[in-house]
């Protein structure tokens, strides 16, 4: 299970659960620590330009949720801004 390591009280689970914006954040925490670690998809060299001066939403790669809890097995795909 990807999430095996991913541990959740009742009160925050049920904070997710009732609250879209709690959920909200929790993803967006996942994703920027996939970011951090590399194990996001590249920004195509086309789209770079366009990336930095409006930004990108970094979207990570199939196998990143089993990863995050190390950082291990990212290759440094994302792009640094």
């Amino acid at each position: 299970n990807a999430t095996r390591w991913l541990r959740m009280g009742g009160d925050q689970l049920e904070r997710c659960i009732e609250s879209d914006d709690a959920l909200d954040a929790l993803i967006a925490a996942l994703i920027a620590r996939a970011a951090a670690r590399g194990l996001v998809e590249p920004i195509p060299d086309d789209d770079v330009a366009l990336a930095r001066r409006e930004g990108w939403i970094a979207v990570p790669t199939a196998t990143s949720l089993a990863q995050l809890p190390t950082g291990q097995g990212g290759d440094q795909r994302g792009r640094t801004l």
